[in-house]
């Protein structure tokens, strides 16, 4: 038993994490097991150590089991490392119980007991605390956003509980995932100033290397919806060269996918960077991040890429079948997406999979625009148009590509004729339903006045009754707006 030896390897196992070296950590697990020896306490500190390792590994129910074997041979109080394995042992417990939980209760009793962690106040345990906020901050965030009841209220409360974790995290002064979590609820709600604001703080510098693969690479995908190809071509390489000598799967596909989103802005070839993202983790890996491997298609998709390299790519990398579209949300989000680059019809089925899990607002307006094209080649101009509108609304904190793309397309829709001032007072009142004689009243004009003023207008428009005269004034107004 060699008490200094065992807790150097402890916490050799921890900065091997945060520099994403898998082996390193349980390299170092292992070693300091054997330093503890037979000493009952010094084993228990392992096990929380080794609970901490398994919860970011994503290894949930191991996380839970060694955590509760810690916490049964942890004793009350103690020097300051052996306080530092029991938050850690608690921290571990109450998180695993949050992911897995199945019900209310569970999910509640998880966040209380994080929310009693993070207020700690114990010197010893300020790492253990760090933990506990960002655990606690995931499981707040996914039932805020997941729930999407009272989305507007949702996401203000989502954002006030992150203002809290960002004042809390700078107290603690130690490496925390709350950056993170503010990108992900800056994509997660639209707000994209917000997320470029938190992704670009000079904080990133400080964190540790996974942190700063993952946010590089959420700058760079920021800056590529924006249109802005340097800042997407920089960051992108940035994300990519901090990944040298990281083993973490889903460091490596962060930074992997900042190489796609490099080359998709001009830095070398993008068919060359999407077999560099399949091949970075072994394929099995690619499973547990699907919706980085749907970023990836999507980039593809933007830059240009052939829609059946892209399916290739998508289905190849994540082991996909063209059956497997409506069992999975990713699969079916990428396949309306490739439908919309091959011209082919929207299929509502597919947005409903898509939907089964809450999508973000800049993906959101990618499914309308889909729907509205589709709408288009068919000639309902007007229901496209509506996807349109709710395509731009979508996008009201979202500016860039996708916007771009709406603008345009609604541009296409909405073919304007010209019409004099008579003529225009007499379509105001088309459009409210009214017949001739109805208008003719209210102008002081003849009924066949009026017939004239519509059948010129008909001519000018291309359309062949005054239905579609109609219609096309409708679409016409809501594409100014």
């Amino acid at each position: 038993m060699n008490p200094d030896t065992c807790r150097k390897l402890l916490e050799q196992s921890d900065s091997a994490w945060l520099a994403g070296d898998v082996h390193g950590t349980w390299a170092s697990l292992e070693a300091a097991r054997e330093a503890a020896g037979d000493a009952p306490a010094l084993h228990a500190e392992v096990m929380a150590w080794r609970s901490t390792a398994l919860l970011r590994a994503e290894k949930l129910q191991p996380a839970l089991d060694a955590a509760q074997q810690a916490l049964a041979g942890i004793t009350a109080g103690g020097d300051p490392a052996h306080r530092l394995a029991a938050a850690h042992a608690r921290v571990s417990a109450a998180s695993a119980t949050g992911l897995m939980a199945e019900d209310e209760a569970e999910l509640r009793e998880a966040i209380t007991a994080l929310e009693s962690a993070a207020e700690d106040r114990d010197p010893a345990t300020v790492r253990a605390r760090a933990r506990a906020l960002t655990n606690l901050m995931v499981l707040h965030l996914d039932k805020l956003l997941g729930a999407r009841l009272h989305l507007s209220e949702a996401e203000a409360e989502a954002w006030s509980r992150l203002s809290w974790a960002d004042t809390l995290a700078e107290e603690l002064n130690a490496q925390t995932h709350v950056l993170r979590l503010a990108v992900d609820l800056a994509f997660s709600t639209g707000q994209w100033e917000r997320g470029w604001r938190y992704a670009l703080s000079p904080a990133v510098e400080r964190l540790a290397r996974n942190e700063q693969v993952a946010l590089r690479c959420k700058a760079a995908l920021l800056a590529w919806e924006r249109g802005d190809l340097p800042g997407a071509r920089s960051l992108g390489q940035q994300a990519l060269g901090l990944t040298a000598a990281v083993s973490v799967h889903w460091v490596r596909l962060y930074g992997y996918l900042g190489g796609v989103i490099a080359a998709a802005a001009g830095a070398g070839s993008l068919s060359t960077a999407l077999e560099a993202y399949r091949g970075a983790v072994p394929l099995e890996a690619h499973a547990t991040r699907r919706n980085r491997a749907a970023a990836a298609s999507r980039v593809a998709l933007d830059a240009g890429t052939p829609a059946d390299q892209v399916r290739s790519f998508f289905e190849r990398t994540i082991q996909a079948h063209p059956g497997d579209v409506s069992t999975h949300h990713n699969l079916a989000e990428v396949e309306i997406l490739l439908r919309d680059a091959e011209g082919r019809p929207f299929d509502p089925e597919l947005l409903k999979v898509a939907q089964q899990f809450p999508n973000p607002p800049y993906l959101r307006a990618r499914f309308h625009l889909a729907a509205a094209r589709s709408l288009h080649r068919t000639g309902r101009r007007l229901s496209a148009l509506i996807e349109l509108q709710h395509a731009r609304y979508a996008l009201r904190s979202w500016p860039g590509r996708v916007l771009q793309h709406v603008e345009r397309a609604a541009a296409g829709v909405v073919v304007p004729f010209p019409v004099t001032p008579a003529q225009q007072r007499v379509l105001d009142l088309l459009v409210e339903g009214w017949g001739n004689r109805d208008i003719a009243a209210a102008l002081q004009l003849s009924e066949r006045t009026v017939a004239v003023h519509t059948a010129a207008m008909l001519r000018s428009a291309g359309v062949g009754s005054r239905t579609e005269l109609v219609a096309q004034e409708v679409a016409r107004r809501i594409s100014r707006h």
